[in-house]
């Protein structure tokens, strides 16, 4: 009786064992990150944030965040020597410009969304590829999203090679 859980407990020691051996290599990647950190990645975003309608778009919310600095520092300045009519006024200016400021952000968040996900659409079929054969050439039993892990050393990242074969694949 008492070698049957013994017997048991060496039996799945072995097939873990030889599950764990099968198993391969794991590896992690951001495929996100590895495309847009590639060369060509990176000239399309320069010429889209060099167009005329991005860049009014980012001098607009420059623009903006300086007013409501200055906005806030003329409070934190004089605000004490103030009338309350003067704050009340004062405040108010600094929520429309902040309401201004969140419209710019919100602007320019959903152009930098659209030209990424332009970038990664393009670029998904070739990075699949470059993955796989990534996969193939080192033996990588289990591949996972970094996004997706608390914790990877650096030796389980892939994604710089991804990056270096999607610029070397043009």
């Amino acid at each position: 009786m008492k070698k049957l859980p013994f017997a048991l407990i060496t039996m799945a020691l072995l097939a873990f064992s030889s599950v764990s051996f099968a198993e391969g290599k794991i590896a992690v990647f951001n495929l996100q990150g590895a495309i847009l950190a590639t060369d060509a990645a990176q000239k399309q975003i320069k010429e889209y944030e060099s167009k005329a309608a991005y860049s009014d778009l980012k001098a607009n919310f420059d623009q903006v965040r300086s007013e409501l600095q200055k906005l806030d520092e003329q409070l934190k300045k004089n605000g004490a020597t103030w009338s309350d009519e003067r704050k009340t006024e004062h405040r108010k200016q600094m929520e429309y410009k902040r309401a201004d400021l969140e419209l710019v952000a919100k602007k320019l968040q959903s152009e930098n969304q659209q030209l990424i996900q332009q970038i990664l659409q393009a670029n998904a079929e070739r990075a699949r590829n470059v993955i796989q054969d990534i996969i193939k050439s080192e033996g990588i039993g289990l591949v996972l999203n970094a996004e997706a892990v608390t914790y990877a050393d650096s030796s389980y990242d892939i994604t710089a090679k991804i990056t270096e074969r999607l610029n070397k694949a043009k």
